[in-house]
């Protein structure tokens, strides 16, 4: 083994013990959200406290009905940002473990994380569209994608294609020796 491939074995392992801290950070926000949520409904005023910020909110006209819908939201796409953390934990494991990123297994997950960044993308655009509806009172009804999300989300698309193509040169230097 190379001076290269030892570096990116290490880095790799490294980079897949922060995701799955993320993953588990993500886990943790859906049981808190989850929990403020189950609060709200059953109305326990002395509990809704422990929640940061939930008081500017459940003040506001329409709040019985958005503020669940964005508590909903924001479950939503942090379970999309753990099922990425995931993906890409087992990209990088694999990397740190393989000591190639040339895998056929890590192309299928990369392409998957791509359409997962730009399913985020919209859930987040959901959730802050329920949180600027709960703040000014009117019904906003807009979408709005983020350009640069969609950019990432494209260029990680195209990295799995050259992941692809890396395999299948892997394979024949593999098949030359």
């Amino acid at each position: 083994m190379n001076d290269t491939q030892t570096k990116l074995r290490k880095t790799s392992r490294t980079i897949a013990v922060f995701l799955s801290i993320g993953k588990i950070s993500s886990i943790v926000g859906i049981v808190l959200a989850g929990a403020g949520l189950v609060c709200g409904l059953i109305g326990r005023p002395d509990i809704q406290g422990w929640f940061m910020g939930v008081e500017k909110y459940a003040q506001a006209p329409g709040a019985d009905v958005l503020l669940p819908m964005m508590i909903v939201a924001t479950m939503a796409a942090l379970l999309v940002a753990a099922a990425l953390c995931h993906l890409l934990e087992q990209v990088f494991r694999g990397i740190g473990e393989d000591g190639t990123p040339f895998n056929p297994a890590h192309v299928s997950c990369i392409k998957r994380v791509a359409w997962l960044a730009l399913a985020l993308s919209v859930m987040v655009s959901v959730a802050d569209n329920l949180e600027a509806a709960l703040l000014t009172g009117e019904r906003l009804v807009l979408l709005e994608l983020d350009m640069a999300a969609l950019l990432f989300a494209a260029i990680i698309y195209c990295l799995a294609y050259v992941f692809e193509y890396g395999c299948k040169l892997q394979q024949e230097s593999d098949e030359t020796l």
